[in-house]
């Protein structure tokens, strides 16, 4: 028996990959360039259809504060009438749009018999777009010199759970900093000077 959810899976996942070649390229740049600077990557995720308001509100939050906002999301739902507020859609809130590919429906399995396909497909594809990102933005780290710390499962044998917490330690340094820096903008623009 052939895979019903699998092979449909990869096939959107590699089409959806190679349409997206121009905005893994400009959102893995951004992400370098943040990364090497000693900034910081922030996620935050709110669904497929990209009209959840707190994904949206989120993006305008950080465009408004100079941030690029990169969005994995299903271009297939942009055509819907936005519903939030500002009229518009987290497609339209964003920088760089990472299209995962997901159909609206985003169940891709039709059972014989059945009213609807089941086996849904965006939380899938937005990981696999997601981790091609952050593949892309390391290969440009180490093109540049540069190697963050990697958590490796403890699972491995002579990786340890302190392992962990000395990553963990690491990267809050890096967020420490990061605060540091961008603290005085911060309160600036809190402040309604800017």
């Amino acid at each position: 028996m052939s895979t019903l959810y699998v092979s449909k899976l990869a096939a959107i996942a590699e089409k959806a990959a190679a349409a997206n070649e121009d905005a893994f390229e400009e959102a893995s740049t951004a992400t370098a360039y943040s990364l090497a600077d000693g900034g910081l990557v922030h996620l935050y995720g709110s669904g497929h259809s990209g009209s959840n308001s707190s994904g949206i509100d989120t993006a305008l939050y950080a465009k408004k504060r100079g941030l690029t906002v990169v969005a994995i999301t299903a271009k297939a739902n942009m055509d819907k009438p936005a519903t939030h507020s500002s009229g518009k859609r987290l497609p339209h809130a964003s920088d760089i749009v990472i299209d995962t590919g997901a159909p609206v429906e985003d169940a891709i399995v039709p059972i014989e018999g059945w009213s609807r396909p089941v086996s849904g497909s965006s939380t899938v594809l937005a990981m696999i777009m997601m981790h091609e990102l952050v593949s892309r933005t390391a290969q440009k780290l180490a093109a540049r010199g540069i190697e963050l710390p990697v958590f490796a499962s403890p699972t491995i044998p002579g990786v340890t759970l302190h392992d962990t917490d000395v990553i963990y330690g690491v990267y809050r340094e890096r967020m420490i900093e990061a605060q540091r820096k961008h603290l005085p903008e911060f309160k600036r623009v809190m402040a309604g000077e800017g």
